[in-house]
């Protein structure tokens, strides 16, 4: 039996009920009234309540996590699995329907949140913004880890139902240039998020050798109590003291992760499922080495590996740790201030804080300008289209694919 949701002629639909089981997942049933005269109330649904009582219970007894992972999807209690619920929806929400139950969790956790936390990081800042949230460490306490890891058994029918008539489930055009059963499957039925990058560790200042030429090349403010010099100065680090100093990537870690977010989106790229499913993240590349020695087969390896590692080390430069925040929060399009404290800063009858920080976005892009960051930064640049292009080439002889992901990177 399949519900097709109208109303009779006469009478106005008021709502919807998409979890009456006698449609077996196709449709859903209405709620059909005379437009005369009805009423109208409204209230949380039962999942949104759910979920709620959920945060409720978790805050007010939270359990320990059974596994070595901090993570709220390790643990075992049924709130947490509420939470889980939420999070793992926010990759499957494929039509209105969801989008409207899932802005509905986030107001939920927004408000839990602001209430229980050191700071507040709102679920809509963090799923966006994920790897700002990453870079910041222990910012809030209500970091969500490990979010592209979690697996998902969504029956996508409940709410969409075309995907899910007999005719929309065998409509090739779905799947651009069709597709097999296995990613008919995977787009139309169960869906599930996939880790397109995996952790990685990252030198710090103090894994250079002592005697590194890294030190004598740190970069700072030439005078930082004047505020309106934002040149930039190399000097020597005294080793002891390089706390002050970050290891920095030219080419910020989160470029590639907001790369392929907007990449997905973009009909002229021409990027489709099979290449993160079947390709992005396997030995299939017959490739040459890279700076450094680096020579796996692995696209999603070689691209980290072109940002800089420990093999690629001339992709780094160390730079003044307040900078270094400034630049990575610029290239994640973050405020540096909120735009109400901003006001209160610029109207201050003190403007220091509001110089400074305007001298250090200059600075920031006085760094970029600096001819070795430029040099270095336009290198990394070539390196990292030059891998794309590796992966997209490879990728499109194999499948008979038009992909144009270093075109887009080139956007």
């Amino acid at each position: 039996m399949e519900c097709v949701g109208f109303c009779p002629a006469g009478k106005v639909k008021v709502a919807m009920n998409t979890y009456n089981h006698s449609c077996y997942n196709r449709g859903y049933e209405s709620y059909c009234c005379e437009p005369s005269y009805y009423t109208e109330t409204t209230r949380l649904s039962d999942d949104i309540a759910a979920f709620q009582d959920a945060l409720a219970s978790y805050g007010a007894n939270p359990t320990c996590s059974t596994t070595a992972t901090r993570d709220l999807v390790g643990r075992d209690d049924s709130p947490v699995q509420q939470v889980k619920s939420f999070l793992t929806s926010f990759f499957l929400a494929c039509n209105l329907d969801e989008l409207q139950q899932l802005k509905g969790k986030i107001q939920v956790w927004d408000a839990w949140a602001v209430t229980t936390s050191r700071g507040t990081n709102p679920t809509r800042t963090s799923l966006v913004g994920w790897p700002a949230t990453q870079r910041s460490g222990t910012r809030t306490s209500m970091t969500m880890e490990a979010m592209s890891q979690f697996l998902a058994t969504f029956d996508l029918c409940a709410g969409d139902n075309f995907l899910c008539t007999e005719e929309g489930f065998d409509n090739q055009n779905l799947i651009s240039g069709g597709g097999s059963d296995e990613l008919k499957q995977w787009l139309q039925w169960k869906a599930q998020s996939r880790s397109i990058f995996g952790a990685t560790d990252i030198l710090v200042v103090g894994d250079w050798n002592t005697d590194d030429s890294i030190y004598d090349e740190a970069l700072d403010n030439e005078n930082v109590e004047d505020c309106e010099d934002c040149k930039i100065n190399i000097e020597s680090v005294v080793v002891e003291h390089s706390t002050n100093f970050h290891t920095e990537h030219i080419i910020e870690l989160q470029s590639m992760s907001t790369f392929f977010a907007w990449l997905v989106t973009e009909s002229s790229c021409n990027i489709d499922c099979q290449f993160f499913l079947k390709f992005f993240n396997k030995d299939v590349l017959k490739t040459t080495a890279m700076p450094g020695g680096y020579n796996s087969g692995v696209p999603s390896l070689r691209i980290m590996e072109a940002l800089g590692s420990w093999s690629n080390t001339n992709q780094f430069r160390l730079l003044e740790k307040r900078l270094n925040g400034i630049k990575a929060s610029l290239w994640s399009l973050d405020n540096l201030k909120a735009p109400d404290k901003w006001k209160a800063a610029y109207e201050s009858a003190a403007p220091d804080e509001a110089i400074t920080i305007l001298k250090g976005v200059i600075t920031v892009f006085s760094y970029l300008n600096y001819p070795s960051v430029w040099e270095r930064l336009k290198a990394t640049n070539a390196l990292i289209r030059q891998e794309l292009e590796t992966a997209q080439d490879a990728y499109n002889d194999a499948t008979g694919s038009q992909t144009k992901i270093a075109d887009c990177w080139d956007q």
